[in-house]
């Protein structure tokens, strides 16, 4: 009889705990980890100074406990991942943002220059270079026109005096002639009074 009871007295824990053993894997399940340590400090029992655990708690604890950690440091390396990832792209992000700014450097510099027999000129000195010529051209072109102008006026006078000296040079000939025909006349009409 007494195994019989023996029998029964097991198999009346067993039937108890077994759903307490679930009621404890939902604790375990649900719960964080301070919970769970919280829950198996309530559940032990006390001898003397110490804590009794059930080890089936006590396992149970563990477990989660390493799946909690498992879940962390893949939570870690998944981050860790993410950072790595996150810094390649920063790295190729700046490096193309420096290509960016060398290509803007170039291609602000070809627009303010100019290539002029091969050199390359800033716009502004191009242009003051310009006006300068510019402004060369109309002078010398203000000089020709004056010394023109000038050259003009003194061959007009010249003409004008060598249309006077032509006049009075036609006007000395003219009685030049008159003078030598007379003079040839009278030496004529001499000679004739002398041959008679």
């Amino acid at each position: 009889m007494r195994k019989i009871g023996r029998y029964i007295v097991i198999l009346i824990t067993i039937v108890i705990v077994t759903p307490l053993s679930a009621q404890d894997e939902d604790v375990f399940k649900e719960s964080s980890i301070s919970d769970q340590f919280e829950y198996v400090i309530k559940k032990s029992n006390t001898y003397e100074q110490f804590k009794v655990v059930r080890y089936n708690h006590l396992m149970a604890l563990k477990k989660s406990s390493l799946d909690s950690l498992k879940k962390q440091q893949t939570t870690i390396a998944k981050n860790e991942s993410e950072i790595n990832e996150l810094k390649a792209t920063q790295n190729e992000l700046e490096t193309n943002l420096a290509n960016l700014k060398k290509e803007l450097e170039t291609v602000t510099r070809s627009k303010d220059s100019m290539s002029i027999f091969g050199q390359e000129i800033d716009k502004a000195a191009y242009n003051s270079i310009m006006w300068g010529i510019v402004f060369v051209l109309v002078g010398l072109s203000v000089a020709l026109f004056f010394m023109y102008k000038r050259s003009h006026v003194v061959t007009k006078e010249t003409k004008e005096r060598l249309t006077e000296v032509e006049e009075e040079y036609e006007n000395h000939r003219k009685t030049a002639l008159k003078r030598e025909q007379k003079l040839a006349r009278d030496l004529m009409d001499i000679k004739l009074k002398n041959n008679l």
